[in-house]
């Protein structure tokens, strides 16, 4: 599965009073908070669930993991004014579930994407923004890190933040070493060779890269 959301402009989050049975088979007081933001959590560990089991039935031993683009990527603050998801505004309704909330359920890992796609700070300023929207440096996190691990599964450099290859090597290499260094399990770069993709950089505009990239 990839980069799963929900829409928090949409129903049941459009109610805001009232009680909703959610799939869990609970029932959600739409007028408080807590509860709003309970059932957005139950229900994507409950879909988890799920899906998990169906895959195990026909193969017990494959993983099965999720990957979370984080959600102050489109402007999220669960910790703040989006808790029990309020506040949608205008702007990306999507609602990305957090990395600490997804390894709390029943999958076995989860693999989380990050970019740097805001100047207006560091790299590693950036980084650390992003990774603590998604619960990352939480106690939460770290207790369940234990047992199970996460991923850098999708990362690389845009060429509106990177305008040579040499300083996108740099940047990609920095937020890999960021990963590993918060216990990252794995690593995944954003792409290979799909150079199509005119907008991001590619993994192949240099062959010695690569050594560079898996060393």
């Amino acid at each position: 599965m990839d980069e799963f959301s929900l829409n928090g402009r949409q129903w049941p989050f459009t109610l805001t009073e009232g009680m909703f049975t959610g799939p869990d088979g609970r029932a959600y007081d739409m007028s408080q908070d807590d509860q709003r933001q309970a059932l957005y959590e139950n229900s994507i560990l409950s879909y988890h669930a799920r899906v998990s089991k169906a895959v195990k039935e026909v193969v017990p031993s494959m993983l099965v993991g999720e990957g979370v683009f984080v959600p102050r990527a489109v402007g999220k603050d669960y910790e703040g004014k989006h808790y029990g998801i309020r506040n949608m505004g205008r702007r990306d309704p999507r609602c990305p579930p957090k990395a600490s909330t997804i390894l709390n359920g029943a999958l076995d890992f989860v693999d989380v994407h990050v970019y740097y796609t805001k100047p207006s700070t560091t790299l590693e300023e950036s980084y650390r923004l992003d990774m603590k929207s998604t619960g990352l440096y939480s106690q939460e996190m770290q207790g369940v890190l234990k047992d199970k691990p996460y991923i850098l599964g999708e990362f690389g450099s845009f060429k509106f933040i990177a305008t040579t290859f040499d300083q996108a090597r740099k940047n990609i290499l920095k937020t890999r070493d960021l990963a590993l260094g918060d216990n990252a399990q794995g690593y995944m770069m954003w792409t290979f060779d799909t150079f199509e993709q005119r907008c991001i950089w590619q993994a192949m505009e240099d062959e010695a890269f690569l050594k560079e990239l898996s060393d």
